[in-house]
């Protein structure tokens, strides 16, 4: 990462005096989660743990020249968290010379998607959430979009429901940045470290029709996305009370039809309509 101040460069997993100011956040909202480990922090602990992240985020943003890469570099490094198992004890001496992210790595303790989740919904980045998402191999990408989707499901608060459509409404908007240095170190760190899709802990396929975008050669990963996304919308619908956020769920919606009847072949079985019936 940048020093605070400087010209802009390319991402790197570096340290500097800013990632020491975000280590010592996660300290302390490590003690303020105690006696448990911050990566067993529950959604509803997030408000008394959470603050200190966050104002270390905005405090270190208020003196860079472009706070909105530094927000995205820090939750690159909170996902790679999530995603990357730490290396084992006997590979320490190798790992700190030849991976790029162990330094970075290990001045943030073990989290799980609770932080990663609430980290962007209180950051107010949808789109960064949706631009590392698409730098992903598809199936992890598919894998994490489920989590999230099963996450807003539980407890769902009207905060959660609104992620998830502007979450929506950026991946029908194909919102990948791949030319992005820190989108494009973020991918080749999942990637080099191997990260597979993990379909735990209940998670399902999804479900799949004729003229899903996903299932078409050539197509973007975002088209296969929207298919979790219309199932998490089935979810959440009924913690839906606004008006406002009813139509904007409809208008998502509407948006996801259009696409898909474009890209429906002719002949097919199973039409689009009949499937966000069901």
């Amino acid at each position: 990462m940048e020093p605070g101040g400087s010209a802009e460069r390319p991402a790197a997993w570096g340290v500097c005096e800013d990632t020491a100011i975000l280590h010592g956040a996660f300290l302390l909202a490590s003690r303020l989660v105690q006696p448990r480990p911050l990566r067993e922090l529950l959604k509803a602990e997030w408000p008394s743990v959470g603050p200190p992240i966050i104002d270390a985020l905005r405090e270190i943003g208020a003196r860079r020249p472009s706070p909105r890469r530094w927000r995205k570099e820090a939750v690159a490094v909170v996902w790679a968290k999530v995603l990357l198992p730490a290396p084992p004890a006997a590979s320490l001496d190798r790992e700190w010379k030849d991976d790029a992210f162990f330094s970075v790595g290990a001045m943030i303790p073990d989290v799980n998607r609770t932080v990663l989740f609430e980290l962007v919904k209180a950051l107010g980045e949808p789109r960064l959430f949706v631009q590392l998402l698409l730098a992903l191999p598809r199936d992890v990408s598919r894998a994490e979009l489920q989590h999230l989707v099963r996450y807003i499901a539980r407890d769902t608060a009207p905060s959660d429901v609104r992620f998830l459509l502007d979450v929506w409404w950026e991946a029908a908007r194909r919102a990948e940045d791949p030319e992005d240095a820190t989108v494009s170190a973020f991918g080749s760190l999942v990637r080099e470290h191997g990260c597979e899709c993990t379909l735990d802990e209940g998670l399902q396929p999804p479900k799949r029709f004729k003229g899903d975008p996903g299932s078409l050669d050539g197509s973007p990963a975002a088209g296969s996305l929207l298919v979790v996304l219309v199932e998490g919308l089935k979810e959440t619908y009924g913690s839906i009370a606004s008006p406002r956020v009813k139509c904007y769920a409809l208008g998502n919606l509407l948006e996801l039809l259009s696409v898909f009847t474009e890209l429906e072949p002719k002949g097919s079985t199973v039409p689009v309509t009949e499937y966000l019936a069901k």
